[in-house]
């Protein structure tokens, strides 16, 4: 619990609070967040999710361990991969995690996906440049925008088109990972 203490310490300072203000915050003695925070003492994972409401993180930041290095990942530029597939649509693959992956898709003037695609899990797209239709159950078409949002079940099949004359270039993440 020590660990958990020094973090909870840690985050206090930087959110600029006294242990009297976060002791208030949550509910508790300013003597027992002080023991928390020393790792003199245990809490109750109900009190860890107040303190962790009270500093504005998730529940699960002080349960991290310390060396968080293993748990980032970074992708350099080189080292991605581009798909050009034989309907003419590129995929630049960002990053494939155990949960999470992402990819830009480019689509050419007048270009579309051939065939609607659906998969298990939960897509989120963001138009980076030019607009796109995106389609859904080959009945339900919405007109994206440069700067607009979709989100949606993956399991729905889905394809796009490119109506215009300039690229169309979409940010999508999606879980699990497909690639």
């Amino acid at each position: 619990m020590d660990a958990v203490g020094k973090r909870i310490r840690s985050l206090r300072k930087q959110r600029g609070l006294s242990l009297q203000h976060l002791a208030e915050k949550v509910g508790i003695s300013y003597s027992y967040l002080s023991q928390i925070e020393n790792g003199k003492t245990n809490l109750s994972v109900s009190l860890l999710k107040d303190i962790a409401s009270a500093l504005e993180a998730p529940s699960v930041f002080f349960l991290l361990e310390e060396d968080t290095k293993p748990l980032i990942k970074l992708i350099r530029q080189e080292s991605r991969q581009d798909y050009v597939r034989n309907d003419g649509v590129t995929i630049d693959l960002l990053f494939a995690a155990d949960k999470l992956e992402s990819t830009i898709i480019k689509l050419q003037p007048g270009g579309a996906t051939n065939k609607p695609s659906c998969h298990q899990g939960e897509e989120f797209c963001y138009v980076l440049n030019g607009e796109v239709e995106i389609c859904f159950d080959e009945k339900d078409t919405y007109l994206l925008k440069q700067g607009d949002i979709i989100y949606y079940p993956a399991h729905v099949p889905h394809r796009w088109r490119n109506n215009n004359e300039q690229w169309a270039v979409i940010l999508i993440a999606c879980t699990p990972p497909s690639f």
